[in-house]
C-alpha cells in the first residue's frame, strides 16, 4: 500500500480574488436576505404614506436611523406617490436611504432605490433636500 507524500504533492495555488461586483452583489443578496423588504406601502392610502413620511423624517432628525430604515423595508416596494406631495415622497425615500447608508448597509439592494426614488422627487430649490441627495450620493458612490 502506497502512502501520499505530502512534501512532494503539488502546491494548488490560491483561488483568484473574486470579481468585486459580483463580490459586492453577493453582500448585498446576504445583507437582503437578512432584511427583506415587506409589502406593507401596497396598500396605503395617499393620507397614509404622507404621515409615514413625515413620521419618517422626523425620526431621521431625531437620529432614530434604524427605526427608519427598518420602517421603510416593512412598507417595501410598490408605494404609490400618486395624490402624495413630491416633498413628502422625497422624504419618505430619502431619509431611509441616509439612513441606511450611516448604518453600514451600503450593500443592501434596497437603497439604490430608495435613492433613485428620492432623486425623482428631488426639488433642488429646497436646500434640506439637496443636501440629502448630496450626503446620498456621496455616501453611495464616495464608498464611505
Amino acid at each position: 500500500m502506497a502512502f501520499f507524500n505530502r512534501s512532494r504533492a503539488r502546491q494548488i495555488p490560491p483561488a483568484a480574488p473574486a470579481d468585486p461586483a459580483l463580490a459586492r452583489f453577493h453582500r448585498g443578496m446576504e445583507v437582503t436576505n437578512a432584511q427583506p423588504p415587506g409589502d406593507l406601502g401596497l396598500s396605503m392610502s395617499a393620507a397614509q404614506v404622507t404621515s409615514e413620511a413625515r413620521q419618517m423624517r422626523q425620526q431621521f432628525e431625531a437620529g432614530q436611523l434604524r427605526e427608519v430604515w427598518a420602517r421603510r423595508l416593512q412598507l417595501g416596494n410598490g408605494v404609490s406617490f400618486d395624490g402624495v406631495d413630491d416633498a413628502d415622497a422625497f422624504w419618505l425615500n430619502a431619509a431611509p436611504a441616509i439612513a441606511a447608508l450611516r448604518l453600514g448597509q451600503k450593500d443592501h439592494i434596497f437603497v439604490p432605490m430608495c435613492c433613485g426614488l428620492a432623486e425623482r422627487y428631488h426639488d433642488s430649490r429646497d436646500a434640506d433636500q439637496s443636501a440629502a441627495v448630496r450626503e446620498f450620493k456621496e455616501r453611495f458612490f464616495g464608498g464611505s
